[in-house]
């Protein structure tokens, strides 16, 4: 039941985390989206050290939930790699 309420919890989180990644606009408007960003985004890194902490085999478990910690990733410096990645198909 804890279990499952915890699962609701994160997938709830990630979907608005996912809703605010979209809609966010550039400027002014995106500006105030950066702290709930960010904070949504600690939280994901504080559950998953946890799991990894709590892991039996944590290199195991860091192996094969690598998307998990792909999700981790600060929101600007991922923003900022895809666009380095655009930029540089561009250039081709």
């Amino acid at each position: 039941s804890h279990l499952r309420a915890w699962e609701l919890t994160f997938a709830v989180l990630a979907i608005l985390s996912v809703v605010i990644g979209l809609t966010a606009g550039e400027g002014t408007e995106a500006e105030s989206w950066v702290g709930l960003e960010w904070g949504l985004t600690g939280i994901f890194a504080a559950e998953y050290v946890f799991r990894v902490w709590a892991a039996p085999a944590r290199w195991r478990y860091i192996k094969s939930n690598l998307l998990d910690l792909a999700s981790i990733i600060p929101p600007n410096a991922a923003h900022a790699f895809f666009d380095s990645c655009d930029s540089f198909a561009l250039h081709q």
